[in-house]
């Protein structure tokens, strides 16, 4: 569908003078939504999978985050919060606001571990999502296996994993010195 203005073209007295002439036209783009029912789709969202993950080399927790309907979420916000399975102390929280979410698409929300080791065991996910009037909470148990931490943590840039000769050298003189 292409709208159009049509103007009448101004006749503009010829001249005998030499010169350049620039004509611009401006267009711009509009977005319309066609719908054939005065009802609207509800967004609904779902936590698919809580996963050890990298995003740039750095290591994450990703949450992979489901829009079923055919409609937008906008003003996504989401409050996210891990720690150890039957503790209470919170190790990482991530929180993003004024997000947009596609119809039918998902996405990896990434809870940054801020250059720490991933540590093998038992954790849960504790996730809430608001878009407007709509809120969804999950909390979702997931285990990072050794192996897995082990090649993450080679692979994160973000981990000093250069040998401290400070401390072996501290370690040789107090073996010296007994």
């Amino acid at each position: 569908l292409r709208i159009k203005e049509v103007r009448e073209a101004e006749e503009e007295p010829a001249s005998d003078e030499e010169g350049v002439a620039i004509q611009n036209e401006f267009a711009y783009v509009v977005g319309v939504v066609v719908s054939n029912t005065r009802n609207s789709v509800q967004p609904d969202l779902e936590l698919h999978d809580v996963f050890a993950d990298q995003l740039n080399y750095r290591n994450v927790i990703s949450a992979n985050l489901q829009n079923f309907t055919p409609a937008f979420v906008n003003q996504l916000a989401v409050e996210a919060t891990v720690q150890r399975a039957g503790e209470d102390e919170v190790l990482y929280t991530a929180n993003e606001e004024m997000m947009q979410m596609a119809p039918n698409s998902n996405f990896n929300f990434p809870i940054s571990l801020e250059g720490d080791r991933f540590q093998a065991g038992d954790y849960v996910l504790k996730l809430k999502a608001t878009s407007g009037e709509e809120e969804w909470s999950w909390e979702r148990g997931f285990t990072i296996e050794a192996d897995e931490a082990r090649s993450f943590n080679r692979e994160d840039v973000t981990i000093d994993t250069s040998i401290n000769w400070w401390m072996i050298g501290t370690m040789i003189l107090i073996l010296l010195l007994l």
